[in-house]
């Protein structure tokens, strides 16, 4: 069985207090009988009110749902990015000390940052800073060629299209060729810098 009522209950809400709430951050209505109805495990909320709710409570999704008594979390975590508890809480432990995070922040916050530094997907450590830029001047060099570059004309090769070889880029009107090749020269030389800095600033 489902714990809706129970943290329901815990938060001191009625069942028409919650219909609100979850009204709210919903962006639709939604009836107190409805929830009524998910409490008796009548009807099942969809995925996204599962979310919403879990998001309410802070508590795990398999926690609310009654799957796990897990109440922070932390298989949750671990099962879907393979850091164990250890990792996890020492990672959160820096981001708070370094200021990245307060202490005050939710547990749910908390984990997701931390997954987040660990997965250098932020810019929390040098090289979480680097491949963040890495990251960037891929996109720009697609961002900059999808828009100056007119795509070539495909040619049918035994059944597949292919552009021909030899085929040289073409820019819109207004773009020199050659200063959009030094430009993709110039972002590819300082991504190419950037694993120096990694080796030289492990952290």
């Amino acid at each position: 069985m489902n714990r809706i009522k129970q943290l329901r209950i815990r938060k001191g809400l009625t069942l028409k207090e919650l219909a609100t709430e979850l009204s709210k951050i919903s962006n639709k209505t939604i009836s107190y009988a409805t929830i009524s109805r998910w409490e008796k495990g009548i009807n099942e909320p969809k995925l996204e009110t599962w979310l919403k709710l879990s998001d309410y409570f802070d508590v795990p999704v398999s926690y609310l749902q009654g799957i796990g008594d897990d109440l922070t979390g932390w298989i949750d975590w671990e099962d879907a990015t393979g850091y164990n508890k250890q990792e996890l809480q020492a990672e959160i432990d820096r981001l708070e000390k370094a200021g990245y995070i307060n202490a005050t922040d939710d547990i749910q916050s908390k984990i997701g940052s931390a997954v987040k530094s660990l997965d250098y997907s932020s810019a929390t450590t040098n090289q979480g800073m680097l491949k963040m830029v890495e990251r960037e001047l891929i996109q720009l060099k697609t961002r900059v060629t999808d828009a100056v570059v007119i795509p070539p004309k495909k040619v049918d090769m035994n059944g597949l299209k292919v552009i021909p070889s030899g085929t040289k880029t073409e820019t819109r009107n207004g773009v020199d060729v050659e200063v959009y090749n030094q430009l993709m020269k110039l972002l590819d030389e300082t991504r190419y810098k950037l694993p120096n800095l990694m080796r030289n600033n492990d952290n």
